[in-house]
């Protein structure tokens, strides 16, 4: 049967799967993310053409359609969202369609072939409850990823029916890598394979000649055989990470009364091996206490000398994270100190918890993330009560009971979402108990719980929250913080990322022009502070210092103050101080230091205050490939000058840092440094001269509980 015959016999099926996939394309552009032809969007309609394909092919099979016609059928069904993605463009910015092409042809078209490829094969094998059939191979398929996730470490997954999914932690970079124009070649391949074999197999059964059987058996077992090799031989091609695999990967293990920590590298010092056991013991200990509960099993750290060595086993660079059910938790080397305590508050958690993901009540992200966050507690530098009383009043007044949606959760900006729910949380278990709040993370009913709606709830929340002092200096930090774009709301995220990563790779090869045009045209694109930022370094590291301050000039010269494009801001100041400009190098360091992000931000800021006004040393400092030659000289001409030394602290020697330490002896930031100096020194009695410093100053809460853990800490060092 022709094509043209096809449409006219089957006019009311065709109109059906033609108004739902429309339907379902334009319900997928209200969504975020998925509202520009892209990766999300393609993704999406690859699960859809999966079941449109094959259930396709079996109605229409049935009815004695050539194979033929139903592929040029299926290219009609795939135009659809195409034609959708391409209009709504003229409404929502999208920065590359080659791109979205790339990604739509890759996932959706391919996983349209499968899915025909399926109903083919449930057709030429099975006689009766054919759809049934189908639907169980589809559960199959899909399933079959949902139990590797649930039992491997990785958070990417690879499928036959959608593709790739790089997990539920999102980085912003998505590329199509080697890796997945490999597997999808593969599941085109088989999906060739499968199609060929059911129609040979259909011609036989219509009574073909029976010499034909040979080449149906040898494609069955092609298919067979490749099909295998994805399953059993994933870890060998990177389409997945078992715990052998894992484990295989580093090299080294300490065992502690309540931890495994593995490390990729053999050479670990006798400081920083204890450092790392005593650190998550201490951890253990404040939790057990927090949570009032006792962990079962040893709990598995895996630490990684890099984001990208975490990105090539894992999946994600960017995200530290837990699987709980797993009592699982990966992260990087240099953010140890700082996730430690948050991570194991999620396996902490679990414990109360009764699904299989030992998480919250219907995965509720607002409580599974505000209750690691209450836990943990310090954020930067002052408690989560503080940020929420600074967001109520220089931001605006935001119920923090919406924050337990999940798309709210994910659609508003992180740093946002992650303190209201962790202050929020906090609240209810000091005002309540944890007792209380245990059921409420294993049912999720606020009602019950605590015999008050959320809304009753959340009102005396804020209004404890509001009684906060507030400094009025917070505000542009607040802003900083609280009024970024979530990742749902930056235009051409995935294009912007990847491309921002290919700048500052030429960046680093010194390829300036090329980053150059490359910023260039990102900035054209949406004039985002990362892409403001990038351009204007591609312009100064060519010593096109005028080109770089008439940029700045250009769009920020005239505008209100803006703290979201700090290091624009920051480029700009070198700039003037180049042009001989110092004035106006030194305006702009006042209005950012202005913003009272942190200690150590501030000191950065004087310290530059003091660098531009010695034009030749700045230069160098900038330009100069040997950076600690260029160190060494700015620690001689300003020697003994406490700004310069903070900022400096790395390179400092010894005789320079014990100096430090007794001239800046009331500044935290220093005696923080000093304590792990000289702890890493093993010079206990200095450990104990610097805590005793420490207790005579002013301590916030967070400073306090940072002595009090110093404290823990070096009394396990002690002999």
């Amino acid at each position: 049967m022709s094509f043209k015959n096809l449409i006219q016999s089957h006019k009311t099926y065709i109109s059906i799967i033609f108004i739902l996939t429309l339907f379902f394309s334009l319900a997928a552009i209200q969504f975020p993310l998925l509202n520009i032809l892209g990766f999300e969007y393609s993704i999406a309609h690859s699960i859809l053409f999966v079941i449109v394909s094959g259930h396709s092919a079996i109605f229409l099979l049935n009815r004695k359609i050539e194979l033929t016609a139903i592929l040029q059928l299926q290219f009609v069904f795939l135009l659809i969202p195409i034609v959708v993605g391409l209009i709504n463009s003229f409404f929502v910015k999208n920065c590359s369609l080659i791109e979205g092409f790339e990604f739509y042809f890759l996932f959706t078209v391919i996983s349209s072939i499968f899915g025909l490829s399926l109903g083919a094969l449930v057709t030429s094998l099975i006689k009766k409850f054919r759809y049934l059939f189908f639907v169980l191979l589809f559960i199959f398929i899909f399933g079959w990823s949902l139990w590797i996730y649930y039992i491997s470490p990785q958070l990417y997954l690879f499928n036959p029916i959608f593709g790739y999914f790089p997990g539920f932690v999102y980085d912003e970079e998505i590329f199509i890598s080697r890796t997945i124009l490999n597997y999808r070649f593969s599941i085109l391949c088989i999906s060739v394979l499968l199609i060929s074999f059911s129609v040979m197999l259909k011609r036989i059964k219509d009574g073909a000649k029976r010499e034909n059987l040979l080449p149906i058996l040898l494609l069955g077992f092609i298919g067979i055989v490749l099909i295998s090799v994805l399953i059993f031989f994933a870890d060998s091609f990177g389409y997945g990470t078992s715990q052998a695999k894992l484990k295989k990967a580093f090299s080294k293990k300490i065992e502690t009364s309540h931890f495994n920590i593995f490390l990729s590298k053999d050479s670990v010092s006798v400081y920083q091996e204890k450092l790392l056991s005593y650190q998550s013991e201490i951890v253990y200990e404040d939790l057990r206490n927090y949570f009032q509960v006792e962990l079962k099993d040893k709990i598995d750290i895996f630490i990684f000398e890099s984001n990208d060595a975490k990105r090539n086993l894992l999946g994600t660079a960017v995200a530290d994270f837990t699987k709980p059910w797993l009592k699982q938790i990966f992260l990087t080397e240099e953010n140890f100190a700082d996730v430690i305590k948050h991570e194991l508050a999620h396996i902490f958690a679990g414990e109360f918890s009764d699904n299989i993901f030992k998480s919250a009540n219907g995965l509720n992200l607002g409580l599974i993330e505000g209750t690691a966050m209450a836990a943990e507690w310090n954020w930067l530098d002052n408690s989560l009560h503080f940020y929420s009383a600074n967001i109520y009043r220089f931001i605006g007044e935001i119920e923090p009971t919406v924050f337990f949606k999940n798309l709210t959760f994910a659609t508003k900006p992180s740093s946002l979402s992650y303190v209201l729910c962790g202050s929020f949380v906090r609240y209810l278990i000091d005002e309540y108990g944890i007792e209380r709040f245990k059921k409420l993370y294993s049912t999720g009913d606020f009602s019950t719980v605590y015999g008050k709606s959320k809304k009753l709830l959340a009102d005396e929340y804020i209004s404890f929250v509001k009684k906060f002092p507030i400094d009025k200096r917070d505000s542009l930090s607040t802003i900083y913080y609280f009024q970024r774009d979530a990742i749902s709301d930056k235009p051409c995220l995935r294009y912007i990322a990847v491309n921002i990563r290919k700048g500052f790779e030429l960046i680093k090869e010194k390829n300036y022009v090329e980053a150059e045009t490359l910023f260039r045209e990102l900035w054209a694109k949406v004039e985002s502070p990362g892409n403001a930022y990038a351009y204007m370094l591609s312009l100064f590291y060519q010593k096109r210092i005028n080109d770089c301050v008439k940029f700045f000039e250009k769009n920020f010269g005239r505008k209100n103050f803006n703290p979201k494009f700090i290091q624009a801001y920051l480029v700009a100041s070198n700039a003037y101080a180049l042009s001989d400009k110092v004035v106006k190098a030194k305006n702009i360091l006042n209005m950012l230091s202005a913003i009272n992000l942190s200690g150590e931000y501030l000191n950065g800021i004087e310290t530059r205050k003091i660098l531009i006004e010695h034009k030749n040393i700045l230069e160098q400092l900038l330009f100069s490939d040997d950076k600690e030659e260029v160190v060494s000289k700015i620690l001689n001409q300003f020697r003994q000058n406490v700004i310069v030394y903070r900022y400096l602290f790395n390179y400092l020697d010894d005789e320079q840092k014990q100096w430090l330490f007794v001239k800046d002896a009331k500044n935290f930031n220093t005696i923080e440094r000093a304590f792990y100096w000289s702890l890493e020194r093993f010079d206990f009695d200095f450990c104990e001269k610097i805590l005793r410093s420490a207790h005579k100053i002013f301590l916030n809460e967070i400073q306090m509980n940072k002595t009090t853990f110093w404290q823990n800490l070096l009394s396990r060092f002690t002999p």
